[in-house]
């Protein structure tokens, strides 16, 4: 080879990528690096460090980690975070919290937005306490009740003012009084819904002159239009039809008689007829309410209650008793606080496995097993079905799952996975599986997953020692990338809105901040540390010796501190930095000492660790020496 021929310059400008180690280092294609954090790519020629996150208010909740977030609107303009946090419910407005509920569980709380008595609420579950709900009004979030709804009950009266059901405890909205069968409006009655009362302010009682009776069975029997009022006999008077009272003595009354009442003499009346009946009737006063259902056994089924999900109108639910942990709950259409004990579904029963997310996709239900996915169609027991589509892939965890652009992403115990309502495909297994590795599987049912800016952000914990959320895996939907973000100490996301634009959230995992996430240049005060390695470079000819005496970088306009370069040749344990030289523009040179100029090899690494940076691109001059002399062996 000439010296022309072994000379040359290797530019990477294309960074897009992202990270891949399913292949040898030096097999990596162009524009994916063998290792990145806190970087990422998204347009050829720029290979950005991420933003970095902020708390949101000054003073922490308490010690412990946000256990759950959520976002809440209103017709009426009112927009709030719901935060849960030591075992209590916050509403925030992004300046103050409002407590909500307290004395609950120190766990992860899941929500669902439903409408309730007309208001725009949502219900709070965590699996161990009752779900509370808030209407976006109320000064406090109440439990959830469970209702048994009641329609036409008679109700019961001794003095035709008060009625009173068999059952108190009504719930106050909804109500419905008939009077005969014509519904009264809500004036004309004073509602006691915990006695289950309905007060007149007049005795329900009519008076009828005169009536024109019918005859029955050759003129014994006489029925007229209304029940007679009970024990009224005083004031039934019978006329012939010559207007002449008939003598009581001469029938027998009685006072209902299938929705009438009834004379019935012991001869023919014939001679007599028409008869005419003047009598006192009532009013039939009935009622449609929902009464609450309680005792031990509703109480506990309430409170096992979690993974809700909003499914043609029903609230579904999973639970967390032993023996119905594969077992679907599901409130009445359009009823978040009706749940009939016939509203339950089995999902594979018996496989050791329990119910970890229950999510609406694409018109169907998606049930999420730890090892196994299942899909709920259906809008009543006449039509529903259930059918497993995954029979070993599942989901691992409650905020493991987020929808975008008719995908869904959820993480397995296996890797980060894209659904499409029909199969699930595994990302990562054909880009990082290295780097999968390191997830402790033993703690990533806490994995929150969410999607922003078109990216799929994941918060896993990383690491043996790792039992909380420390590493964001990236991955980007339009170019299929991978990227990886450290120090992020994610419990849960929650993607929100303020008067002009989105806004990402986290809870925290170590204390009780909400963080706003991708702002700034540093991590709740701390400088971000990036690190980017390309591939090792090996320019088609590992065996030949490569002499490196320059490297050229190219940052963008405006850098305030440019990132260290180090060398590594043929992988040493212990890179060199290189020497800076100078820079025109913002193209800076650096200097190869020449210790470390050759080498078949060459392994660069860029660091920034102070403020917002920009890589557009990096060069180097080469030589490449002749091929190695290998003589035969003796042998």
């Amino acid at each position: 080879m000439s010296k022309k021929q072994g000379r040359g310059e290797l530019a990477i400008r294309d960074f897009t990528a992202g990270i891949l180690d399913i292949i040898d280092d030096n097999l990596i294609p162009e524009g994916a690096a063998r290792d990145s954090n806190n970087f990422i790519s998204r347009t050829i020629g720029k290979l950005s460090k991420r933003k970095g996150y902020k708390a949101d208010h000054a003073t922490p909740l308490s010690a412990t980690k946000i256990q759950g977030l959520y976002p809440y609107y209103n017709n009426a303009g009112v927009r709030r975070v719901i935060v849960a946090n030591a075992g209590k419910i916050y509403a925030y407005n992004r300046e103050t919290f409002t407590e909500l509920a307290t004395g609950r569980a120190d766990t992860t709380e899941q929500f669902i937005s439903c409408i309730i008595d007309g208001k725009d609420s949502i219900i709070v579950f965590n699996g161990v306490d009752r779900p509370c709900v808030w209407d976006g009004e109320s000064a406090t979030a109440i439990p959830l009740e469970n209702y048994r709804k009641v329609q036409d009950d008679k109700l019961n009266t001794v003095d035709y003012l008060e009625y009173t059901a068999e059952r108190g405890d009504w719930k106050a909205h909804g109500v419905i009084v008939t009077s005969n069968g014509e519904v009264l409006s809500e004036t004309d009655y004073t509602l006691d819904a915990v006695a289950g009362k309905v007060t007149f302010p007049t005795a329900r009682i009519n008076e009828v002159s005169k009536e024109y009776a019918v005859g029955w069975l050759s003129y014994t029997k006489f029925t007229t239009q209304h029940p007679f009022k009970p024990e009224s006999a005083a004031n039934i008077i019978v006329y012939d039809k010559d207007g002449n009272t008939v003598s009581a003595g001469l029938y027998n009354i009685i006072y209902d008689d299938g929705d009438r009442g009834a004379v019935v003499f012991k001869t023919s009346q014939a001679t007599k007829a028409p008869l005419q009946i003047s009598y006192q009737w009532t009013d039939v006063i009935k009622a449609d309410y929902q009464y609450k259902a309680g005792g031990t056994e509703i109480e506990e089924e309430m409170k096992s209650m979690r993974l809700p999900a909003m499914y043609n109108g029903r609230v579904f639910v999973s639970s967390t008793i032993s023996d119905r942990t594969s077992q679907i709950w599901f409130s009445e259409p359009n009823e978040p606080e009706n749940w009939p004990p016939i509203n339950f579904w089995e999902v594979k029963p018996g496989d050791g496995d329990m119910i970890t997310k229950l999510v609406a996709f694409m018109g169907q239900l998606i049930v999420f097993k730890r090892r196994s996915i299942h899909v709920f169609q259906g809008k009543s027991f006449n039509d529903f079905r259930l059918e497993e589509i995954e029979p070993r892939v599942g989901c691992v965890g409650a905020n493991a799952v987020a929808i975008h652009s008719m995908r869904m992403y959820f993480i397995g115990e296996e890797g980060l996975y894209e659904f499409n309502g029909l199969r699930a495909k595994n990302l990562v297994a054909e880009k990082i599986p290295r780097l999968w590795e390191k997830v402790n599987l033993g703690h990533i049912d806490k994995a929150a997953v969410t999607v922003w800016n078109d990216l799929v952000l994941a918060a896993l914990p990383v690491g043996d020692t790792a039992t909380e959320n420390n590493t964001v895996l990236v991955y980007d939907t339009r170019t299929g990338a991978f990227w990886k973000w450290s120090n992020m100490p994610i419990s849960c996301y929650c993607v929100t809105s303020d008067s002009t634009s989105q806004v990402l959230l986290s809870g925290h995992n170590a204390n009780g901040i909400v963080c706003q996430q991708d702002t700034g240049d540093t991590d709740l005060g701390v400088d971000i540390v990036a690190t980017w390695e390309p591939k090792a470079v090996d320019l088609g000819s590992p065996e030949r010796t490569k002499k490196v005496k320059r490297v050229f970088v190219e940052e963008a306009q405006g850098t305030k501190a440019s990132a260290a370069i180090t060398l590594a040749p043929n992988y040493a344990a212990t890179p060199t930095a290189l020497t800076f030289v100078g820079s025109e523009s913002h193209v800076l040179m650096y200097r190869v000492p020449a210790a470390v100029r050759k080498s078949r090899y060459v392994v660069l690494k860029i660091t920034h660790s102070k403020g917002a940076y920009e890589l557009r691109g990096i060069m180097f001059p080469y030589k490449a020496k002749r091929k190695p002399k290998v003589r035969r062996s003796g042998a």
